[in-house]
């Protein structure tokens, strides 16, 4: 079999994962650091739509490969069947050729309606015709993370993690030193390149299978599997994608770019600060809820497990940006940036209940019921756009945090009445515990910011330094009993 080493537990696992994503975010905090500098707000501001068009499209023609696939890879690897797992990843591979080619070819065609209706700018449609590159590239990168993260190579995806971060962070930096606002392409492109190149060295180092290749009947009936699963899953990113989309083309349309500028940057440290985590959710816990739930309780002890995880790592986080926020911004990027930091605080409030809501969104997707999983999710994004809609006007880009915030406070408690529908699920004391503690001392900082930001300060770093060590000291109860669990067995 490709898997021989033992898998790691949960907590090694996020540990793991969690320090190659620090070292990513690094590199990329100083990538988008010179941004700031060389570029202004309206330069961060069109990297953030770029990538966001990319991932859009690239979500759509990627029809939910990289969750399917890890599903039915991981499936085929608990068989112990070599040939059934040969025969998926032949479906993986040739799939993901049609479709990142798919991608590419469609994005190149619609440019100039891209550049001239969606983003209003047709002098942008050469620069659309390269994100072409990032979509295929991006498709396959995915492809490629999905059959590693299936076979459980949890340390091969942490080395790509952090080599990525590092390649992409050098490409971009030269490429801004020499040529300024001309290398936002170049940006752009940069993670997905590396990314792609990086995945195909990692996967090309695995254990080739000697069985005998599978009938193109095989092969086509396991892609068809994929896609029919994967095509929910598509569905969900793709109205989130396409929501993100239209609230930063709102933004850019009725504020102006400067604004967008503002929303990315608080947006960017948003997603970086807290993105190990929900790394450690796809390449970890999706595979091993996968495979357990046929046993309902054992399904409910791993929610249970890896939401107090992601809490106990999470929470000293949460509280020392909310107190460093306005310092975040002046560091990360520039001055010109501080307005953003009242849109920053109000992302992390809604980073809070994204954090226990992620594993219950995983938990349909492992229960194979995808169409609730994108009913779920397209609840959520309407609410966001059409509070953006109606908050942005009056409040500006904190408005779009306030959105942000309120999208989860809706969709937290539909996607855990959705879950119990199939599982007994009751979250733990220490779950709880943790989420309304985290969810108090984070909006009791933010109401201290707004007579003192050095108060504000201060008291979120004594918080989360106590919760720090309260997270540290029952992490490795759980490293401890895991370790005890396996000795034993």
């Amino acid at each position: 079999m490709a898997m021989t080493r033992e898998p790691l537990n949960a907590v090694k696992a996020v540990s793991v994962i969690g320090s190659a994503k620090v070292l990513s975010i690094a590199f990329g905090l100083v990538k988008m650091k010179v941004a700031a500098v060389l570029l202004g707000p309206a330069g961060v501001g069109l990297i953030g739509l770029f990538q966001q068009l990319t991932g859009t499209v690239s979500t759509l023609f990627g029809m939910g490969l990289d969750k399917s696939g890890t599903r039915q890879i991981a499936n085929a690897r608990v068989s112990h069947s070599e040939r059934k797992l040969a025969t998926v990843r032949r479906a993986l591979f040739w799939g993901t050729i049609c479709l990142a080619l798919a991608g590419a070819v469609f994005l190149f065609l619609a440019r100039d309606l891209v550049a001239t209706h969606l983003l209003r700018a047709p002098l942008q449609r050469a620069e659309l015709g390269w994100l072409a590159v990032g979509v295929a590239l991006t498709v396959g990168a995915a492809s490629q993370q999905a059959l590693l993260n299936g076979l459980r190579q949890i340390r091969e995806l942490a080395q790509i993690t952090v080599l990525t971060g590092a390649v992409s962070a050098v490409i971009a930096i030269g490429a801004m030193v020499l040529w300024r606002e001309y290398a936002v392409i170049v940006f752009v492109l940069a993670s997905p390149l590396a990314s792609f190149v990086l995945g195909h060295v990692f996967v090309a180092r695995l254990p080739q299978t000697e069985v005998r290749p599978s009938p193109a009947r095989d092969v086509a009936a396991e892609f068809t599997t994929m896609l029919r699963l994967g095509s929910t899953i598509m569905l969900a990113a793709l109205v989130v994608a396409a929501g993100h989309l239209a609230v930063r083309t709102l933004i850019q349309r009725e504020l102006g770019a400067e604004a967008l500028g503002l929303f990315t940057a608080a947006w960017l440290i948003s997603q970086y600060y807290i993105g190990f985590l929900y790394t450690a959710i796809t390449m970890d816990y999706y595979p091993r809820l996968t495979a357990a739930m046929g046993n309902k309780q054992e399904a409910c002890r791993i929610i249970n497990e890896q939401t107090e995880i992601g809490l106990l790592f999470a929470a000293p986080l949460f509280l020392g940006m909310m107190a460093l926020a306005p310092y975040a911004m002046l560091l990360l990027y520039s001055k010109e940036f501080m307005p953003a930091t009242d849109t920053l605080r109000w992302f992390i409030l809604g980073d809070i209940l994204k954090t226990v809501a992620h594993p219950l969104g995983f938990a349909l997707l492992a229960a194979g019921a995808g169409w609730t999983y994108f009913y779920a999710r397209l609840f959520g994004i309407a609410v966001f756009i059409v509070a953006v809609a109606v908050l942005m006007p009056r409040l500006g880009t904190a408005g779009a945090g306030i959105a942000y915030l309120m999208m989860y406070v809706v969709y937290l408690p539909v996607v855990l009445f959705l879950v119990r529908r199939s599982i007994p699920l009751n979250w733990e004391w220490r779950v709880l515990g943790t989420l309304l503690a985290t969810a108090a001392l984070s909006v009791l900082v933010a109401v201290l910011a707004q007579s003192s930001e050095r108060l504000a300060a201060l008291s979120g770093l004594i918080a989360a330094a106590v919760l720090a060590v309260v997270a540290m000291r029952r992490l490795r109860v759980l490293w401890r009993k895991k370790s005890i669990g396996k000795k034993l067995s």
